[in-house]
């Protein structure tokens, strides 16, 4: 899959984890708070869950409910993290996109992007990229 998206950089501050979650929750938030200063794009909300499946952000615009799937990794890993989103994650996240779209009774556009990040110790280069893949409803 390649994708082509929007990059910038950020400072995380003192960002330390003790795990993989932690660091993921972290850039959940991180990512959150850059599509709303960068993008105008309003926080819905987060680590939304329907059996199994995840939604790790819900942001909207005027006419799109975008579903925000965010992956992170720590520089030096030798690839993109968005290169770890397969098939099998994207299927899931559309089933879980159709479950969120259903309950609220949205009639928005409801499109998929995906938030790549690289963290650089205390900073982050951000690269989003939206309409990332098509739904195969």
């Amino acid at each position: 899959m390649i994708l082509t998206g929007m990059r910038g950089n950020v400072d995380c501050g003192d960002a330390e984890w003790d795990s993989k979650v932690e660091m993921g929750r972290d850039s959940e938030k991180l990512a959150a708070a850059y599509l709303e200063a960068e993008f105008g794009l309003k926080f819905v909300e987060s680590n939304w869950y329907c059996s199994h499946k995840e939604i790790d952000l819900v942001m909207e615009d005027e006419a799109h409910l975008r579903i925000v799937e965010v992956r992170s990794v720590s520089e030096g890993q030798g690839y993109e993290p968005y290169e770890s989103i397969g098939r099998k994650k994207r299927t899931r996240l559309m089933k879980a996109a159709a479950a969120y779209a259903a309950m609220k009774n949205t009639s928005k556009e409801v499109v998929f992007d995906v938030v790549s990040i690289v963290r650089h110790g205390n900073s982050a280069e951000i690269e989003y990229i939206p309409d990332a893949y098509q739904p195969e409803w």
